[in-house]
């Protein structure tokens, strides 16, 4: 099977093996087969991103599947909040207060050099 990017009902954009592909797709994924629409389905293309990526602007596959699957895993795996694209600086709002989210944290960051790591910990 070709592996794909997929919309998983509970957790987002999430990585799995293409079944059958159609105006619904069927995709072997986490928690086991689901049943999507097409605009859900997205060609996985190994290399194309990594979540060390400084600058999301390095991706190889820029699209809405890879750009938010790399942006949950920075969070969710690697505790990275802050990510560069660009001129723009991406925050994860985890809903609860981080040393690295103070109001401290954010102007120390706006006085660093400009293509600087946004991440603080």
């Amino acid at each position: 099977g070709t592996k794909v990017f997929y919309v998983n009902p509970t957790s987002g954009w999430a990585i799995g093996t293409l079944i059958e592909y159609g105006k619904k797709c069927k995709v072997d994924g986490e928690g086991g087969p689901y049943t999507v629409i097409q605009d859900e389905v997205h060609l996985h293309t190994d290399g194309a991103y990594d979540r060390s990526f400084q600058n999301l602007f390095s991706m190889g596959d820029l699209h809405q599947a890879t750009l938010l699957y790399c942006l949950k895993g920075r969070y969710e795996e690697d505790g990275m909040m802050f990510t560069r694209m660009g001129e723009i600086i991406i925050s994860i709002n985890p809903f609860c207060f981080k040393e690295y989210n103070s109001r401290e944290a954010m102007e120390d960051h706006t006085k660093k050099e400009k293509w600087a790591q946004p991440h603080t910990r």
